[in-house]
């Protein structure tokens, strides 16, 4: 077997996956009565948006190209870097490493694709309101997103990096820098180098130079664990995203044995001096929460949208969407508390009492407050500087 046909075989099963569980959320009924009309109603805005007209022209107008920026740069976020690794390789594969050296090649081309496609069809999509809307030239429009797609393999390289590397403080604090200064320098070349003609060859540069990066990592098979785990946490992602709102069902914990531990760790053991049963299911959700990197991705996943929600809405809508904001976030949070507090941990306690509603209620209200404080600061600088 060569690694161009284990890519395949592995690429094929990743999507056979996904449809399974598409096919799984998506029955006659819901396709019927859900997806087919939403996918029409898409189709005819996307042909009213060639004609000028449509749901949303008149408010692209209004907002500007403001938004796009905020959403261009919470886009460059996204994305990963497949490997198709799996736990078995390490065993049947340990006499033939030029295989999975192979497949991660594959791979990594095959991860490129799909943000060029992903970075394209936004182009295409955004096309008509720049074509009406746009003080630009088209070159210029295609350089924008070329840079964006540059910007974004080149982040890519780096969250490789900085998650197949060492779990330390520095490693982790220079990885997330540099991710910072790419996203400023992505946000301040498309948004005051919007004419400039280079931004072509910027794009081109950095995408080269980031396949660069990560072509010469793909020999190295140091990092084996973390690619297995991170690749089975993205073949769940889908499915993650689906059951995230439900109480009953959870997909299961994928864990790394040899991982260290986080860096809230110390400062978690003594969350409260005083013990009681209300502090005890406080404690239990606070610890379990700074602990898991997937409750707090979804909180911050939902403040960050939030966020950009706010920065490019007048400034009529943007107390509706503070609201809107307490409202989800407090929802959000109960959800996660009433999933960790699901199993009966806690010996000795009952669940319906009125300490463990009191503790519910105090959580929640104090991960609401932090929520809303964020979103509140972030529509006061919009409306003062923007």
């Amino acid at each position: 077997m060569t690694g161009r046909a284990l890519f395949f075989q592995r690429m094929f099963h990743y999507w056979r996956y996904q449809w399974k569980v598409f096919r799984t959320i998506i029955d006659w009924t819901v396709a019927l009565y859900i997806v087919l009309p939403a996918s029409a109603f898409v189709v005819y805005q996307y042909a009213e948006w060639l004609n000028g007209k449509g749901l949303l022209d008149g408010a692209a107008g209004v907002l500007g190209w403001d938004w796009l920026y905020v959403f261009s740069v919470l886009l460059l976020c996204t994305g990963f870097i497949h490997t198709f690794l799996l736990e078995a390789d390490h065993v049947f594969l340990v006499h033939a490493k030029h295989l999975m050296q192979q497949l991660k090649r594959y791979a990594l081309l095959y991860s490129m694709f799909l943000s060029f496609i992903k970075w394209g069809v936004l182009a295409v999509l955004l096309f008509p309101l720049w074509r009406q809307y746009g003080d630009c030239t088209f070159s210029a429009y295609s350089g924008m997103f070329c840079c964006l797609f540059g910007f974004h393999t080149a982040i890519l390289a780096v969250h490789r990096q900085r998650k197949n590397s060492r779990q330390t403080f520095g490693n982790q604090t220079s990885g997330w820098l540099k991710v910072i200064v790419m996203m400023a320098g992505a946000f301040f070349m498309i948004r005051f180098a919007a004419e400039w003609y280079w931004l072509w060859p910027a794009g081109c540069i950095l995408f080269i130079c980031s396949v660069l990066v990560t072509w010469k990592e793909a020999d190295s098979l140091s990092a084996f664990e973390e690619e297995v785990l991170e690749e089975n946490k993205r073949k769940l992602s889908f499915a993650a995203s689906v059951l995230m709102l439900s109480h009953d069902v959870q997909l299961p914990n994928v864990k790394n044995k040899g991982r260290s531990k986080p860096f809230f760790y110390p400062g978690s053991k003594h969350i409260f001096s005083k013990r009681s049963a209300y502090t005890a299911w406080k404690e239990l959700f606070f610890k379990v929460l700074i602990r898991n990197g997937g409750y707090l991705r979804q909180l911050y996943l939902l403040t960050a949208a939030f966020t950009a929600l706010i920065l490019v809405l007048p400034l009529l809508l943007k107390p509706a969407a503070l609201i809107l904001c307490m409202l989800v976030s407090r929802y959000a949070a109960s959800l996660l508390f009433d999933r960790i507090t699901d199993k009966p941990v806690l010996s000795g306690i009952k669940r319906e009492s009125d300490d463990y509603f009191r503790a519910r209620n105090s959580a929640l209200t104090l991960i609401q407050v932090i929520c809303s404080a964020w979103c509140l600061i972030a529509a006061i600088l919009s409306a003062l500087y923007m």
